[in-house]
């Protein structure tokens, strides 16, 4: 028998030997286990190569018919600065197509059957186009959406008293007194048809009368065309209104959007609420150099009223804590310290991460006495970690003489506002 090889197979692409060379319908050769006599072999039965390239084919054509799209973006001064784009279908997809087309090549060549090669190429193209489509290559936001939706605003409501509130002048003079009286409804009517005739501090006052009563289908109208006419308090509110989902379809986009006017208007609560926007990821990929850079605004100098302290000391120790973090900046205790004070001014219960920072004295003198007066206002406000830390420091007589009592009274006040280790050291000093 000579098993000197002849060539390889047309249809499976093995060597031959020369003892077992046929030859099909079409004067091709073909192995024996091949061989069918008189059958032509252009239908033979489908060989790997084509399998693959089979799959990787309706790989490629899937994203044409389906998407799943995760898609953001931010603009300032109406110009897109930052974005962010997947189609997670068009890349298992265009990935899926482009390995089926790269293994269906080698396949190929190995069984030197090159026939299929230039569709196999094809697929490896159309699988590369569906990848970059998916990563948002060709992605372009379209920044004319970007707007709210339309809400319809009614026309001006009856008027208290029409002779007297027929412009916006006459109608915050009305709600004056109508206030002056007790007169809450009169003075929402009056206010109500003052933001009609275009008073921005009208609309902001009587949307946030609407939203604090949570009748947001009247407030968020009110609040759209405060914003419209350069109220950044209601662009804020609103801001919240479409984070939320109150009053309206959850819109993550367009509420950032309104947070990002309030604070480029120096508005505190816009950057504060953008602050937490990036740090949590809401409706855009998790960014903590960004947030730390909202929270530093949201605590410096701009306009906020005594009723958002709160708010704005949340921003403050929110900085400080992320400029402890070697992660996102390089540590500057000082500046966090600078930070922790500020929170501590405007509410007394954020003032446990000073009191952290005196008590080990990174970035200020060590300074115990001071620390446990520190976990004092912040326990007394509340702050549950404080009760617990002020315990352990009267448990242990530092900073001040020692009183197990005390540290029993404090452990059991932190338990029951939700510290899971003021619970524990609850039970274990007796």
């Amino acid at each position: 028998m000579d098993n000197r090889a002849s060539g390889v197979c047309a249809t499976c692409g093995r060597p031959i030997a020369l003892s077992e060379t046929l030859y099909d319908a079409n004067a091709r050769t073909v192995c024996p286990a091949c061989f069918v006599p008189g059958v032509s072999t252009v239908s033979r039965p489908r060989t790997p190569a084509m399998t693959v390239l089979i799959v990787g084919l309706v790989a490629a054509a899937l994203p044409f018919g389906m998407s799943a799209v995760d898609s953001s973006y931010e603009t300032a001064n109406g110009v897109v600065v930052a974005r962010h784009y997947r189609d997670w279908i068009a890349i298992g997809g265009g990935g899926v197509a482009l390995a089926c087309g790269f293994v269906a090549i080698v396949m190929l060549l190995r069984a030197r059957s090159l026939g299929y090669l230039a569709g196999a190429a094809a697929i490896v193209v159309l699988g590369g186009f569906q990848l970059a489509r998916g990563l948002g290559v060709f992605w372009t936001p379209d920044v004319s959406t970007s707007t709210a939706p339309s809400l319809a605003f009614p026309d001006p409501p009856p008027a208290p008293d029409p002779a007297q509130c027929a412009d916006r002048s006459a109608c915050a003079a009305i709600a004056a007194s109508r206030l002056a009286e007790n007169d809450l409804d009169g003075a929402l009517v009056a206010r109500g048809r003052g933001c009609a005739f275009g008073d921005a501090k009208a609309c902001d006052d009587a949307g946030d009368t609407y939203f604090r009563a949570k009748q947001l289908d009247k407030a968020l109208p009110l609040l759209a065309k405060g914003c419209e006419l350069g109220n950044h308090d209601s662009c804020n509110t609103a801001g919240v209104m479409y984070l939320n989902g109150e009053g309206v379809a959850k819109d993550l986009e367009h509420g950032r959007a309104l947070f990002a006017k309030a604070c480029e208007a120096r508005e505190l609560l816009g950057c504060k609420n953008l602050a937490v926007v990036y740090h949590a990821g809401l409706g855009v990929p998790a960014n903590d150099k960004q947030a730390l850079a909202y929270a530093r605004r949201a605590c410096g100098d701009g306009h906020v009223d005594a009723t958002s302290n709160s708010d704005i000391a949340f921003a403050c120790d929110l900085a400080g804590v992320m400029l402890l973090d070697d992660k996102i900046v390089n540590r500057d205790l000082p500046a966090a310290v600078a930070l922790f004070d500020q929170a501590c001014t405007r509410d007394p219960s954020f003032c446990y991460n000073l009191g952290v920072v005196t008590a080990a004295g990174n970035g200020v003198a060590k300074d115990p006495k001071r620390a446990r007066e520190l976990y004092g206002k912040a326990c007394d406000a509340g702050n549950a970690d404080a009760c617990n830390n002020l315990g352990d420091m009267a448990n242990r007589g530092i900073g001040g003489a020692k009183d197990v009592a005390r540290a029993k009274q404090l452990f059991d006040k932190a338990c029951t506002a939700g510290s899971e280790l003021g619970c524990k050291n609850k039970q274990r000093v007796k």
